[in-house]
């Protein structure tokens, strides 16, 4: 469950009309996440994970204000209530997710939605439409659609069905069929290095010493036999690829042991999590092999 709603003025025991849940028949919990403004406080969204045989889900579940005397800024509420969904879902651990709820907009017609769409995600019922011809229908009075299930890119292919039923008099229930794998899924993976200490790093130490170059030397590059002056003009298309890699890397690898000869502890002077830039040139693909989420025994934060 969400945050608990605030009472409503005036009142002793009703709430305000505002509240998230998440149930299933699956192990269920809650994800600890960043919440800067108090987002999960104001009981409009929190974030869970589910595994489903060998699938794991991670979910956000949201509820927008609607735009009325009571929130008439509903449209930048949203928004911000939104980019902590991004940072923390979008842009955060990849794998099978999903965003959903009460948005009280059509799909799209947010900002972050758009930020959404912009790396891969697919709102349900226009995934369907556009795959299987099903046309797309409301879920609200039998007019609009502010009931939505955003599906990131890596849960596409598990997509197999959708389904409105209206049994409520004022929102239907948005439903999406999942073929969830009998084997672990595989997903190519990049490696993604840790943040740079930078906390940890002597700054005057590192701005006097530790000038480290460019990646490529633009102040002379043999061109078959001959050397650039400084003011020519370097011609980057003709850089080859193994070239500009091997530079990077070389450069990358430098500047982390910089940062490492730096830092001001022998514990941060071990850590190599944020190492590792250039590297790679392609992904690698990794099973997935998710621990079952447990509960939290008695007495414990979700």
């Amino acid at each position: 469950m969400g945050a608990p709603a605030s009472l409503r003025a005036g009142s002793s025991a009703a709430g305000t009309w505002t509240g998230v849940l998440s149930f299933g028949d699956c192990p269920l919990r809650q994800v600890p996440c960043v919440w800067p403004s108090g987002e999960y406080s104001s009981g409009r969204v929190m974030t869970t994970v589910g595994q489903i045989g060998n699938l794991q889900l991670t979910a956000a579940i949201v509820y927008c204000p609607a735009k009325g005397l009571t929130f008439p800024n509903a449209r930048a509420l949203s928004e911000d209530l939104l980019l902590s969904v991004t940072e923390n879902l979008v842009f955060g651990p990849g794998g099978p997710r999903v965003i959903l709820g009460d948005f009280n907009c059509p799909a799209g017609h947010l900002q972050q939605m758009q930020i959404w769409q912009a790396q891969g995600w697919v709102e349900l019922q226009e995934y369907m439409y556009h795959t299987h011809g099903i046309v797309p229908r409301p879920t609200c009075k039998g007019a609009t659609s502010p009931d939505q299930i955003w599906l990131s890119p890596e849960l596409l292919g598990f997509v197999s069905n959708v389904s409105v039923w209206n049994i409520y008099p004022d929102h239907a229930m948005l439903i999406a069929g999942l073929h969830a794998p009998s084997m672990p899924v595989v997903e190519n993976q990049w490696h993604l290095p840790g943040h740079t200490p930078w906390t940890f790093v002597d700054k005057i130490t590192w701005e006097d010493e530790s000038d480290i170059g460019p990646i490529l030397d633009v102040s002379s590059r043999l061109a078959g036999s001959h050397s650039l002056p400084l003011d020519s003009h370097l011609d980057f298309p003709s850089i080859s690829q193994s070239t500009s890699t091997h530079a990077f890397r070389d450069w990358s690898r430098e500047f982390e042991v910089k940062v490492t000869q730096r830092t001001s502890t022998e514990t941060i002077r071990a850590d190599r999590s944020f190492f590792g830039r250039g590297r790679l040139t392609k992904p690698r693909p990794r099973r997935q092999n998710h621990q079952v989420p447990k509960h939290s025994r008695q007495g414990e934060v979700e």
